[in-house]
């Protein structure tokens, strides 16, 4: 279960799937508390270094989790905190990571700090700065004008088939712009919305890869001409890459 504790973070990347800025919302305590009970936490962001109590909300999580597999991903400017961390995920207290791509600005992490995660072979590095997802501010920087059949499939989606608690404490069933609600954390996930949003071997639906053919003729409606729209319709209908 992805827990965003925080929507605020220091940097603007242009990948970032929730369009983060320095301001934001952070979770409260009490909602986290909740959340945990749902599933084993990973923290995320935003940047979640940044959260106010991150202290009390690492060790909340800790107490919910076992053998270290607390989740974190940290962009590690924040020096004081991505020390700590590395040293807690050596000791595999934790398991943390480090943002590494083009991204994200190395100059700004502390070379202790990156040699450390280095040496842990904990970097996280998923689009390597060419290829992010079609998703969040990568969609507008990336992909303007682009037709959407045109994007590779693995591309497609926010790829993490699990929960999304937001700040509020709301639960949605994937991370991507536009997923549902499906519930909260104080009364629980609905469970009519979980049959329609789980498939059949237990993994949460991802809202994009969901709903690609609606995306792609949307797509068509917005920049084709009604001959073009009609000619596209007629030949590939509902569309699905």
């Amino acid at each position: 279960m992805y827990i965003q504790i925080t929507t605020r973070c220091n940097l603007s990347c242009d990948h970032c799937l929730f369009d983060c800025t320095e301001q934001g919302e952070d979770m409260a305590i009490e909602t986290f508390q909740a959340a945990c009970e749902y599933d084993e936490p990973s923290i995320g962001g935003g940047e979640p270094t940044l959260h106010p109590q991150f202290a009390d909300i690492l060790r909340i999580a800790m107490d919910h989790t076992y053998d270290g597999s607390v989740g974190i991903i940290t962009n590690g400017t924040q020096t004081t905190w991505a020390k700590l961390l590395m040293h807690m995920a050596k000791a595999g207290i934790v398991w943390a990571r480090l943002s590494e791509d083009s991204y994200h600005p190395w100059y700004a992490v502390d070379d202790e700090v990156r040699r450390g995660f280095t040496e842990m072979s904990a970097l996280n590095n998923t689009t390597d700065g060419r290829e992010p997802m079609y998703v969040g501010r990568a969609i507008k920087t990336y992909y303007d004008g682009v037709d959407p059949r045109e994007v590779r499939r693995e591309l497609i989606g926010c790829d993490c088939n699990n929960l999304l608690v937001k700040p509020n404490g709301d639960i949605h069933h994937c991370s991507c712009p536009g997923a549902r609600k499906i519930g909260d954390v104080w009364c629980g996930i609905d469970p009519d919305k979980e049959e329609r949003f789980r498939s059949e071997d237990g993994e949460w639906l991802c809202h994009t890869r969901k709903n690609w053919d609606e995306i792609c003729e949307q797509w068509h409606r917005d920049n084709d001409t009604p001959e073009e729209l009609e000619e596209y319709l007629a030949e590939y209908g509902s569309v699905l890459v």
